[in-house]
């Protein structure tokens, strides 16, 4: 077991993520964030370049008290800044708006009576002219042949007013409002046949669109060398993590057997890949040149799967902790599991700070224990020195 000082990421982790969470579920006013992040880098600068503290080793604990309120501010500013309600241009702002012009941002999705896909409001006709805006949303469409003609980045205009998300009817039972919410998702459009009309063309993600096109080609190699139709279910689900064939059947029978967790891609398929390309790719240790393509060439595959597969939390985890085990072993670091976790954990959430409300955003068992062991160890170090 190491000490508490060879996991430095825990110490930002801890604080950090603390100010996320104050962020997500309190109304912490910007003012006072400002001024918490602005008195703690303040502070920071202080205790490092004065000479006063440097000489008095009594008042060292001051300074982690400081950079304590500077991490916590960042976070509760960081969750403040990616609340895009939050957003001046947001088009809830527009409450008058006439019609909506939106991009879809994703391929749709297959439901029993519709089809669904996320999408963002681009502008608002408001006041006689177009105005920009923005924020995702959700698009229900009737399933007629126009709907399942669209594909990513096309453009819609509709006059159709957005409602907003239903809360849960029953105490206790799944809040899909605020799961939402923490996906930047606030409203939804029911999109019945003539209520929309296309208007061409979006901006469109070069990588995420050959990611779609790959997709739908593997969609189709699989339906064409599998004919049972359950079978091609499972199949899409289990290497590229399409569900929409799944039907509620199949999903009871797997829940009942407790193995419906084997239906979504997780970061096991992003293991396995990686020790497969490691295993096939062989290369001598002494090639220098040709390792670091090699590894560069793995971290391309990985990051291609893993928007091949949809980008869920529990890919992008494991794909960031594979990449920065890479990285580390090239650049001569220590590989230390904990650390990895925790380092990816830090670079997710300092991209979106709501990826810990994710289900899967965690550590593995045994990481747990190991992390539990390292903060007992440190309490009981600091209550032995309090009492000494």
């Amino acid at each position: 077991m190491r000490h508490l000082s060879h996991i430095p990421v825990l110490r930002i982790l801890i604080p950090f993520v603390a100010g996320i969470i104050v962020g997500i579920f309190m109304a912490v006013p910007a003012s006072l964030a400002i001024a918490l992040l602005s008195s703690g880098f303040i502070g920071v600068l202080v205790f490092h370049f004065s000479k006063y503290f440097s000489q008095h080793y009594k008042l060292r604990y001051l300074f982690g008290i400081v950079l304590h309120l500077f991490l916590f501010s960042s976070g509760v500013l960081l969750t403040q800044l990616k609340t895009k309600l939050y957003d001046p241009y947001h088009y809830s702002q527009f409450e008058s708006a006439e019609a909506f012009l939106l991009r879809i941002t994703e391929p749709y999705h297959i439901k029993q009576k519709s089809l669904k896909a996320e999408a963002e409001i681009e502008a608002v006709f408001e006041n006689n002219k177009w105005q920009p805006c923005r924020g995702k949303t959700l698009l229900y469409f009737a399933s007629d042949a126009a709907a399942k003609a669209l594909q990513y980045a096309d453009r819609i205009v509709t006059n159709a007013k957005p409602q907003p998300i239903a809360p849960p009817q029953n105490p206790g039972s799944f809040n899909y409002k605020r799961f939402l919410g923490f996906h930047q998702i606030y409203h939804q459009f029911y999109l019945k046949s003539g209520r929309w009309a296309a208007a061409g063309k979006g901006f469109s993600n070069i990588l995420l669109s050959t990611a779609f096109d790959l997709r739908k080609k593997f969609l189709n190699e699989i339906q064409g060398q599998i004919l049972v139709p359950q079978e091609v279910a499972v199949c899409s689900a289990l290497l590229i993590g399409f569900n929409d064939l799944l039907d509620d059947d199949l999903l009871s029978a797997y829940a009942s057997s407790g193995a419906l967790h084997v239906l979504s891609v997780s970061g096991l398929h992003v293991g396995l890949i990686f020790v497969t390309l490691q295993r096939l790719i062989f290369i001598p240790e002494n090639k220098k040149y040709l390792n670091l393509f090699k590894q560069l060439l793995i971290l391309v595959l990985i990051w291609f799967y893993a928007m091949l597969t949809g980008l869920s939390p529990s890919v992008l985890r494991s794909a960031t902790m594979i990449s920065i085990i890479i990285i580390a072993k090239q650049l001569g670091r220590d590989n230390y599991m904990l650390n990895t976790t925790l380092a990816s954990a830090l670079l997710l959430l300092l991209i979106n700070p709501f990826s810990i409300t994710e289900l899967v955003f965690n550590f593995h068992t045994l990481q747990l224990l190991e992390l539990y062991i390292c903060i007992s160890d440190w309490l009981r170090f600091f209550i032995l020195l309090q009492c000494s």
